[in-house]
């Protein structure tokens, strides 16, 4: 059906409004969990790369991809935020708990 309405094939008939908002809350639906940039994103290079406009089986192959680099992205920047808030080891509180671990081993 959406290869048929994005190649342009479909008849005045099947040109409602009905149809307009079913393709509408498809397209949604499939879209939901992709960030505004990824659409953008698999937006140009379906335009960049395919002749017709993509049906959604084909915009998918394209973010998915693109969404898995985005959350990887994500992750990396989060995991430097936290090394960068981690605190500084506290050496006398090591030389502390050392000095325990010599004592129970009798080590000098």
């Amino acid at each position: 059906m959406f290869a048929v309405n994005y190649r342009q094939l479909w008849t005045d008939p099947l040109h409602t409004e009905q149809m307009r908002q079913a393709t509408n809350c498809l397209w949604l639906n499939a879209l939901q969990g992709f960030s505004k940039e990824t659409v953008l994103k698999a937006g140009e290079q379906a335009i960049k790369t395919l002749k017709y406009p993509p049906t959604i089986a084909q915009f998918l192959e394209i973010a998915i991809p693109l969404r898995r680099h985005e959350n990887f992205d994500k992750e990396i920047i989060e995991r430097q935020k936290n090394r960068l808030l981690e605190k500084k080891p506290n050496k006398e509180i090591a030389k502390k708990y050392m000095a325990e671990i010599k004592k129970k081993l009798n080590i000098k």
